[in-house]
């Protein structure tokens, strides 16, 4: 019996879907409340009013190998995307707890968020916020969609569109 469920659990390891992938209930982001601008990278979610950059910082072509950040090189990120003026803004900041947890997908894991939409986003991605929390910072895991604290992540900016 044992061996059954050893070999059982090697092949759905091997074919991705013990741990990837999202099950069949509605989207809670569906790719539909989002206008994308693949010419600047930018996605403007329009349940919430919110502009995204569409790639992680650190990876502007979406590729998915993107650093993590500290809360200080997080800030340099985000004075970087001002003083260029990326997509024509100079407003961008980091997300809130709230704000980046409106952009996971409950319905998948590994990563836990619309990939159509947010391509390259790493399974093990945990995006940092601006929003303090037990001596660090709260981030949300996007391997399931939950909240945790850390002290560093990646970095997904934000602005009020």
């Amino acid at each position: 019996m044992r061996l059954f469920i050893l070999i059982v659990s090697l092949l759905l390891i091997a074919t991705g879907s013990a741990f990837a992938g999202c099950d069949d209930f509605p989207a809670s982001t569906p790719t539909s409340q989002f206008t994308v601008d693949s010419t600047n990278k930018t996605v403007v979610d329009t349940k919430t009013g919110l502009m995204w950059r569409q790639c992680l910082e650190g990876d502007p072509a979406c590729s998915g190998s993107v650093p993590a950040y500290d809360f200080t090189g997080a800030v340099g990120r985000v004075a970087i995307a001002n003083s260029g003026s990326f997509a024509g803004f100079s407003d961008w900041r980091l997300p809130n707890i709230k704000e980046l947890q409106s952009i996971v997908e409950e319905q998948c894991n590994n990563p836990a968020i619309n990939l159509t939409v947010f391509p390259g986003t790493p399974a093990t991605a945990q995006g940092l916020t601006n929003s303090p929390g037990y001596e660090k910072w709260w981030t949300i895991n996007f391997t399931t969609g939950s909240m945790l604290t850390a002290l560093s992540g990646y970095v997904r900016l934000v602005r009020d569109n």
